[in-house]
């Protein structure tokens, strides 16, 4: 007969205890108790709680550790007999004593076994516990509720204390502070090279530039990121101008009774002023789009098209209704101005987008799509597909507290970090990647076997215009049918042609060559790959057809003709 499965629930409060030793005392206790009664501890299941609050009942939200594991016990994925292993019950609650027995309680229900390994508290909770042991778990978890209450009650005056400060004495009470301050001698002070930084922002901003642009610029500037960044956002130069930071204000917070964060009230001239008043009202204008932004689902391939020489995605960019405007697909880092690992910007150009979507959305309609996926059922798919995202949200949780206790370590602890972390950390990693290759491998089966080939027959005349549900609904079934789009531009001005490498799901590959003059130039432009299958590949009559050349491999050949017709359309 196997051992018992044994599950391990690891809490700490708040994240300063990670760098401490709450993880590692409560991993070793846990390791050493099961040892000693025979029990296998399945770590896998990364119910841990870092930084989450059981008085608050933060540990019970359905994405937290316990409430993920209270849901699983609901659920039957945690059998009856498995032993759940903490250190005292107060991890599992310290809320009223009503609510907190009500979960130990509807645990033992389940016939779940309740392990607590502190030496003060060391029992074993079952279905069968009688009235003295529920006795002495009332007087526990009563004890952690008032010491929680009294707690959060000193630390509630604290602040109060710590505003009071802020507001009469103007000293730092915390250790966060805005990105371009640094603390000296007990005063704030602007770091001359953040502060630069931020001052270029606002002039900017004030001479018209918009964020997205003053990003690109920062970007292809290589200057520094505030943070941990690796390149400079929109979002980040937006989130920084509407910062009241910059006036010299401290907006004042206080956690209410849930343990969420809530408006007290704004300081004035606590921090060194960087803008005037009139000036930060002048960047802060919130210009009315109209809602044109939501109302027409401009890039059809949102969500799909890459460029095919860095990855990146492509994103639309409109250049206005002129002669030398239009809407374009651009490289995403080319955009930004992000560099490549090898210190390069990517130097992919726009593909222009007239036409675009057109020629695409017909070659895919002139393709036996059902015939060319071949779509196989599997009714398991789906419940494993629910397992695999349930393990990479449980895993991504504990990885992101972990890798920011590295940090806060790595910060202030001047470069020292616990062995445990890194190891763990690198552990969780390998773990993460493992679990997603199989997400993304069934997936594709899902893909395949909820397809419908009608879906795919729409009006395109309708697709092309401004219907927002339909182009939107349009883009969801792309993504079913497309593996993968890369775009590649090659020539310059009027000579530009458009490489769009599609491959479908199923491993059928199209290369269409998109030039100003495609339906109109007799030169051949696509160029397909077709996927193993016995089943006959059939195309509808479709003047494209005489221009298709079909490969059966990806060879010398194929790229040898590709780069012909490339310098032929590009000369």
């Amino acid at each position: 007969m196997g051992k018992k499965l044994a599950i391990p629930y690891i809490r700490m409060s708040t994240e300063e205890q990670l760098k401490g030793d709450s993880l590692r005392r409560q991993s070793e206790l846990i390791n050493t108790y099961a040892k000693e009664n025979d029990l296998e501890v399945d770590w896998t299941t990364n119910y841990t709680d870092i930084g989450k609050s059981a008085y608050t009942g933060k540990n019970l939200a359905k994405e937290a550790g316990l409430g993920r594991f209270l849901g699983a016990v609901q659920a039957g994925v945690v059998k009856s007999g498995t032993a759940l292993l903490i250190e005292s019950l107060d991890r599992l609650s310290r809320k009223e004593v009503k609510t907190a027995l009500k979960i130990i309680l509807g645990i033992l229900e389940n016939g779940i076994e309740i392990h607590v390994l502190g030496e003060a508290e060391k029992t074993v909770y079952t279905e069968e516990s009688d009235e003295k042991d529920l006795i002495i778990a009332i007087i526990i978890l009563s004890r952690a509720n008032r010491e929680s209450k009294i707690k959060q009650e000193r630390l509630s005056k604290s602040w109060e204390n710590k505003r009071r400060i802020a507001e009469e004495e103007k000293k730092p009470i915390t250790k966060r502070i805005p990105a371009w301050l640094e603390v000296r001698d007990g005063k704030f002070q602007v770091n001359q090279e953040k502060g630069e930084v931020v001052q270029r922002i606002i002039k900017m901003k004030l001479d018209g530039y918009g964020s997205n642009k003053i990003a690109y610029i920062l970007n292809s500037e290589e200057v520094p990121v505030f943070g941990r960044g690796k390149k400079w956002h929109e979002s980040y130069i937006k989130k920084i101008i509407s910062n009241k930071a910059l006036l010299g204000v401290y907006t004042a917070q206080k956690l209410d009774q849930d343990g969420n964060k809530e408006f007290v009230k704004e300081i004035g001239d606590y921090y060194p002023k960087l803008i005037s008043k009139d000036d930060f009202n002048r960047i802060n204008i919130k210009r009315d789009n109209k809602g044109r932004k939501s109302a027409y689902f401009s890039n059809l391939f949102t969500g799909i098209a890459k460029c095919k020489k860095c990855g990146s995605s492509m994103v639309m960019i409109n250049k206005g209704s002129d002669s030398k405007g239009g809407k374009y697909l651009i490289c995403s880092n080319v955009k930004t101005g992000k560099k490549g690992e090898d210190g390069r910007l990517c130097d992919n150009k726009a593909s222009s987008y007239k036409d675009f979507e057109r020629i695409i959305l017909s070659h895919l309609d002139s393709l036996d799509i059902e015939n060319i996926i071949d779509p196989d059922i599997n009714n398991e798919t789906v419940e494993e597909i629910k397992e695999l995202e349930l393990q990479i949200s449980n895993i991504t949780t504990v990885l992101n507290n972990i890798q920011k206790s590295i940090d806060e370590s790595i910060t202030e602890n001047k470069g020292v970090v616990s062995s445990y972390l890194i190891k763990r950390e690198t552990e969780l990693t390998v773990e993460l990647n493992d679990f997603k290759d199989q997400f993304n491998t069934k997936k594709i089966e899902l893909n395949k076997s909820d397809l419908s080939r009608n879906n795919f027959y729409y009006n395109f005349k309708e697709i092309v215009g401004e219907n927002y549900i339909l182009r939107a609904k349009t883009n969801i079934e792309l993504k079913l049918i497309i593996e993968s789009m890369k775009i590649e531009v090659h020539g310059s001005y009027n000579k530009k042609v458009s490489e769009v490498d599609i491959t479908l799901i199923g491993g059928y590959r199209i290369i269409l060559l998109i030039d100003k003059n495609f339906l109109d130039n007799k030169e051949n432009k696509v160029l397909t790959i077709p996927a193993k299958s016995d089943k006959p590949l059939k195309q509808r009559d479709l003047h494209l057809r005489e221009s298709m050349n079909i490969f059966k491999t990806e060879n010398s050949m194929f790229h040898n003709f590709k780069s012909k017709i490339i310098k032929d359309l590009t000369s």
